[in-house]
């Protein structure tokens, strides 16, 4: 994703205090509050202000990672419910089967993809509308 596009989904915190804001929205507010003084010699200059970038690459950096850590905390956390489900499935009738009401193992686990699937959906869903946890 563009670096302007992730920048832009930083979730606006100025209504809150310091102490309570992301350190996200506090790199992102910081570069902004530096291309907009007017006595600095890059800004007189039209230049590029690489301190500025530096917060912003630092913003994007971390926002990166953050995803990223999200969308593997989904898929481990699925990958343990398949693992759980499976090693205390049951045989009855030549089949294997899960929990007390007739649901075949195979059943179970296309459920569980269905809904790992959902979750991962949602989160991307999530970051592109800017809500960033």
């Amino acid at each position: 994703m563009e670096t302007n596009a992730i920048l832009s989904q930083i979730t606006d915190e100025s209504h809150l205090p310091v102490s309570e804001q992301s350190l996200l929205f506090r790199l992102k507010r910081r570069a902004e509050i530096r291309r907009q003084i007017k006595d600095r010699k890059s800004v007189q200059e039209n230049a590029p202000d690489r301190i500025a970038d530096l917060l912003e690459e630092a913003a994007v950096t971390i926002y990166n990672q953050n995803h990223m850590h999200k969308l593997n905390a989904i898929k481990i956390y699925y990958d343990g419910l398949r693992e759980g489900v499976t090693k205390y499935a049951h045989w009855k009738d030549g089949a294997q089967y899960v929990g007390t009401c007739g649901q075949s193992l195979k059943q179970a686990l296309e459920e569980i993809d269905n809904l790992e699937a959902y979750s991962l959906q949602l989160h991307q869903n999530n970051g592109q509308q800017g809500a960033l946890a």
